[in-house]
């Protein structure tokens, strides 16, 4: 049974597109999050919209499985790929949305050409954040600030 949300510690799927089309896709573009918080001292993030995420995942599966399902497909040449985009340190996740974004008009444009002649293989193209805290956007500075300006 597949999860119905998304708890602390999991990865949360954000994002989800097939190409060339949601009948015969032989791409997906995933946008994936950590739910780890942007800052040690807090408990849980409030910025990830986790909705829809199981959904997705099964979504994703169910395209998988009848990309590989389809005639001449699993014949020992065709694999499943996965290209990994990684955001990391000092980018909070609107940017990295933002970068999702941009990719995914390019992949709309890139579709009408799969669809005339697709992959023997399924690639997976992921967008993983890891977002953190902005620097100077308080944490450590907002700390040392305190102590600096705060009367003891």
């Amino acid at each position: 049974m597949a999860p119905t949300a998304a708890t602390p510690g999991q990865l949360a799927l954000l994002q989800h597109h097939a190409y060339p089309s949601e009948q015969a896709p032989c791409c997906s573009h995933l946008l994936i999050s950590s739910t780890a918080p942007l800052e040690a001292e807090r408990s849980h993030r409030s910025d990830i919209d986790w909705e829809g995420g199981a959904e997705r995942l099964q979504q994703l599966r169910g395209h998988l499985q009848g990309f590989f399902q389809r005639p001449g497909v699993g014949s020992g040449n065709q694999q499943l790929r996965l290209v990994v985009r990684i955001h990391g340190y000092n980018m909070p996740l609107p940017s990295v949305e933002q970068e999702y974004a941009e990719a995914e008009r390019k992949f709309q444009i890139d579709a009408r050409k799969l669809a005339a002649a697709p992959p023997d293989d399924y690639v997976i193209f992921v967008h993983y954040a890891w977002p953190s805290e902005r620097i100077g956007a308080g944490g450590p500075v907002g700390w040392v600030r305190e102590i600096t300006f705060s009367p003891w």
